[in-house]
């Protein structure tokens, strides 16, 4: 309020937006976030970082590895806000921590029921025609 008036008091003007033209705008700006930055922000995450941890791990701890780095790229959001102390620090830390290990949990259990889903059908019509086949059974005798 105080910038407001102090914007008029050195000869500014005052105009006010259109709600329509203001929501397309922050509509457009949220697609081009999720599009440009947490797409691929995921992708790293889950697609890779911790797909390949999930190969020299088990599940739940690939998860948390994975969750430390996205944590630590993240904390320097932390430092965004007026009041910052050590403890503020601390507790968003283990937020992030918190936060980290559950969307790391739930895109690992999300993209292994997409990988079991593409996967499943395929496998099972190429098992059942091997099997018509001959291929893959042991002949005896």
């Amino acid at each position: 309020m105080i910038a407001l008036l102090l914007g008029l008091i050195f000869g500014g003007s005052l105009h006010t937006a259109d709600l329509g033209q203001v929501l397309i705008r922050q509509l457009g700006s949220i697609v081009l976030a999720v599009v440009v930055i947490n797409l691929w922000e995921e992708t790293v995450w889950a697609g890779f970082l911790q797909t390949r941890l999930e190969a020299r791990f088990n599940f739940v701890v690939a998860a948390g590895l994975t969750a430390l780095p996205f944590a630590g790229v993240h904390v320097p959001l932390l430092l965004l806000d007026d009041q910052v102390s050590a403890f503020s620090v601390l507790i968003g830390i283990a937020g992030l921590l918190i936060l980290g290990i559950v969307v790391r949990l739930l895109m690992g259990v999300m993209m292994r029921a997409a990988y079991h889903h593409q996967r499943g059908p395929r496998w099972c019509s190429n098992h059942v025609r091997r099997r018509r086949a001959g291929c893959g059974t042991r002949r005896t005798g």
